[in-house]
Parts: structure tokens; C-alpha cells; sequence
């Protein structure tokens, strides 16, 4: 494996690692309003889930740029462009930033991580 594809392997990992206590903690809440009808664990899940979620996104927007399909160029989109745009899991439809054009740009790790 490239270098590039171990980096981006240790930035997936990292989220869902970081990922499992938080949706464990939202299926328990679940659970416990469906058969207790118990509601405040998912007022607290909801504090823990909302900046857990802001965490995430910027965690992925510093550790992560996308390659320009035309122009071979590795950029940073806005944070905006990125969390909204079309995506799979290895790809999202951006602008490149040098050359303008759209398409589905190639995630690659950021440098210098």
C-alpha cells in the first residue's frame, strides 16, 4: 500500500473508532425510550452527538484534499463546498480550485500528516 492510502486508512479508522461509544450510546438511548419510554439519555446523547458530529466533520476537512480529475492538481475545497457536495465514499463532485472545471475528485490525505 502507498503511503497516501495508509494515511487515508489511519483517518478512516480513527473516525469510526471514535464513531462506535457514540452510536452505542444512541441505540441505548433509543432502546430505553421505546421500552421504558425513558427520554432524557437521548437529551444527553443529543449534547454528546452534536459537537461530537462538528468534531468529526473538521477532523475530516483538515486531514483530507481531493485531486482534480483534469488537472491532476491536489486542492482544498471550502468547508461548505465539501460537506455539501456529492460524494461516495472515495470521491465527491467539487470545483478545483485550479483549473475550474467540475467533476469527481479523488480524496487523497492531506500532506504532512
Amino acid at each position: 500500500m502507498t503511503t497516501n492510502r495508509l494515511r487515508l486508512r489511519k483517518i478512516r479508522m480513527t473516525m469510526a473508532a471514535t464513531a462506535v461509544p457514540v452510536a452505542t450510546a444512541e441505540i441505548i438511548s433509543v432502546i430505553l425510550i421505546f421500552t421504558h419510554g425513558i427520554w432524557w439519555p437521548f437529551l444527553i446523547y443529543l449534547f454528546i452527538a452534536v459537537p461530537y458530529g462538528i468534531w468529526l466533520s473538521k477532523y475530516y476537512y483538515d486531514n483530507v484534499s481531493y485531486m482534480c480529475p483534469h488537472c491532476n492538481k491536489v486542492f482544498s475545497p471550502t468547508f461548505k463546498e465539501m460537506i455539501f457536495a456529492a460524494h461516495t465514499p472515495t470521491r465527491r463532485r467539487l470545483t478545483c480550485t485550479d483549473c475550474g472545471s467540475r467533476g469527481w475528485c479523488t480524496e487523497v490525505a492531506k500532506e504532512g500528516l
